[in-house]
This record gives C-alpha cells, sequence and structure tokens, in this order.
C-alpha cells in the first residue's frame, strides 16, 4: 500500500476554507462571518459587539434590540430617502 503525500492527507483532515460554508456569498466563510443573512465582506463592526454593522439592529446599545431601536432606525431610514 502506497502512503499518502503529506499535502493529501491535510487536505483529507482539514477542510479548506473554500469549501467553507458562506450563506450570504461574501467570501467570508459563516463560522468568521459577523452577519451571516447579510453579505459584508468587509466584516465592518464599529461598536465591536457580535453583529457586524450590516445587520446590528441595537441602534441605541443597550444590549436588546427594542421597540426603541425600530424608532432610531426608521427615523434614520425615513431621513435618507428621497423626497
Amino acid at each position: 500500500m502506497r502512503a499518502l503525500p503529506l499535502f493529501a492527507l491535510l487536505l483529507i483532515a482539514m477542510p479548506s476554507l473554500s469549501m467553507a460554508a458562506d450563506r450570504d456569498g461574501d467570501g467570508v466563510p459563516d463560522d468568521l462571518d459577523n452577519c451571516l443573512a447579510v453579505a459584508n465582506a468587509s466584516q465592518v463592526n464599529s461598536d465591536h459587539d457580535r453583529f457586524g454593522n450590516a445587520c446590528d439592529g441595537d441602534v441605541d446599545q443597550s444590549g436588546t434590540t427594542d421597540a426603541v431601536d425600530r424608532k432610531l432606525l426608521a427615523a434614520e431610514v425615513g431621513a435618507r430617502r428621497p423626497r
């Protein structure tokens, strides 16, 4: 029986990043992605919580997403809407 080269054993033992799941298609594997539902290749996370800016719903940084956050977000979205 012929022995497998070391690199072949490594490929078998460790899945490559290119084979890792990337549900949002941003090029960042899900296990490293801070926003799984929205593509955010930059992974910007301004407030350094667990969620990237692209999907961080805690607008007021209170630690929870609640009615206050929804009002703040609605006001921000409305302010950017062309009139």
